[in-house]
């Protein structure tokens, strides 16, 4: 395939650039000289080059114009190719970011559990009941007991929870409602049923955003 150049274009297409060029010229001059015999000469002789040029490397000049399209072609192939990485990158940049944020937003709940009051106090012997059967207890005040090794009491504090999605409520819809239940035809009864059950509970859900931690009362025990 013949690749076009500004520094380099073949043979022909220099010629053809030098007749079109002469013709418009000499056509333009003419057009502001109509009554001249001169310009009307020079106008005939402009347009007898250009036909003559191409009529005698008309076959030339229709593959060298049939390579550029092929070449055009293909860099539109290759600009597409290149705007599908694009977008491929892009998706990528946009998934980390969610990534990152989603990141950000644990750190900074665990970084809360780690500056919050300890929840309760236990002990190293009450961690080793826990391993070995599952139960041990857990005490509200600090320090457990008079006699306490202080540097035995450990602090329990509450882990890092994630943030609370709650869904929106929703209207006993036909449609909605036939989305979510098991039954694929439920009737108005189970839709007005399934409408409350799920506003019910997204209510809690709500609440539970808002309510604050209950800290173990003295002798609670907590499961292993």
């Amino acid at each position: 395939m013949t690749t076009i150049t500004n520094n380099k274009l073949p043979e022909w297409r220099t010629a053809l650039d030098k007749c079109v060029e002469n013709y418009q010229s000499t056509r333009a001059w003419y057009e502001e000289n109509r009554d001249s015999p001169a310009a009307l000469d020079d106008m005939e002789r402009a347009e007898d080059q250009l036909a003559n040029f191409v009529k005698k490397c008309g076959f030339s000049i229709v593959l060298g114009l049939l390579d550029e399209i092929d070449e055009l072609q293909e860099l539109r192939h290759s600009c597409l190719a290149l705007r599908g990485e694009i977008e491929d990158v892009q998706a990528q940049l946009y998934e980390a970011e969610n990534r990152n944020n989603a990141d950000d937003e644990e750190l900074q709940e665990r970084r809360k559990a780690d500056s919050a009051e300890p929840l309760a106090w236990t002990d190293e012997e009450e961690l080793r009941d826990l391993r070995a059967v599952g139960f041990c207890e857990m005490f509200s005040v600090e320090p457990i007991s008079k006699d306490a090794d202080i540097r035995r009491v450990i602090p329990l504090y509450r882990h890092a929870q994630p943030t609370l999605v709650v869904p929106p409520a929703i209207e006993p819809d036909y449609e909605v409602i036939k989305s979510i239940l098991p039954t694929a035809n439920p009737d108005e009864y189970a839709c007005c049923i399934a409408a409350d059950m799920w506003n019910a509970c997204r209510a809690a859900m709500l609440q539970g955003k808002t309510s604050a931690v209950r800290a173990p009362k003295s002798g609670e025990v907590s499961c292993g």
